[in-house]
């Protein structure tokens, strides 16, 4: 078999992954460190303001026939204390 055959060969099986940031806020802020980031489960109950939301949509293909699908979808909002407003 051919190398570039078998690189897309790979690729293809390993899947694909689409990413997709609304916002919703236009507001310039500073870069943080991705360890100062809380990832939250729940809603907070101090107030907040949603200032994007992120959909994640990804496919892999399994099977020796490539026939079968497992998709994943994830959403979440980005949010910012102390604004008082949830969109």
């Amino acid at each position: 078999m051919r190398p570039w055959l078998r690189v897309s060969i790979c690729l293809f099986a390993v899947g694909c992954i689409n990413t997709n940031v609304q916002r919703l806020d236009q507001a310039v802020r500073p870069a943080r460190s991705p360890d100062s980031v809380t990832v939250l489960v729940e809603k907070p109950q101090q107030p907040y303001t949603v200032i994007a939301v992120i959909e994640s949509k990804g496919e892999t293909f399994t099977g020796t026939a490539m026939i079968k699908s497992d998709r994943r979808n994830l959403t979440g909002e980005v949010i910012v204390y102390g604004q008082g407003q949830s969109f």
